[in-house]
């Protein structure tokens, strides 16, 4: 499983925000029931799921991959840190839009800020891929 949030909220000091309205947006009842069970977000259950962080778009905008490090809820919205996994080559929206069916990103989900959790294996996806780009020898 993985965080998908999708903001205009991102700053460049690895902190953002997301309007409470749009969590768990495009997510599955099973999930949403799961991580936000009576209505209240499970932080630490969130902080647990590797985080793709994206503005919205499908061309060469800066898509992160890291790791959500604190999340707190202020008025009507959830404020964000987190950190950047130096190890993963650097990634663009063009890149996670090629993967979109693979990763469960329906094409409206990049023209929308929001959160959403996929029941996908994150790491094994991108590793298909960059599998599939290797030369054959």
């Amino acid at each position: 499983m993985f965080n998908l949030i999708v903001s205009g909220g991102l700053e460049s000091d690895r902190r953002g925000s997301i309007m409470a309205g749009r969590v768990l947006e495009h997510t599955s009842e099973p999930l949403s029931q799961k991580f936000m069970p009576g209505g209240e977000l499970d932080i630490s259950a969130i902080l647990e799921l590797p985080t793709v962080l994206m503005e919205e778009g499908v061309a060469d905008e800066v898509a992160y991959l890291g790791w959500l490090t604190r999340v707190q809820k202020r008025d009507r919205e959830y404020l964000l840190q987190y950190t950047v996994d130096p190890d993963i080559p650097r990634l663009n929206n063009a890149d996670i839009h090629a993967l979109a069916s693979e990763l469960q990103i329906d094409d409206f989900e990049f023209h929308r800020n929001h959160w959403a959790i996929k029941d996908v294996d994150l790491f094994q996806v991108l590793y298909r891929q960059k599998a599939a780009q290797r030369p054959v020898l």
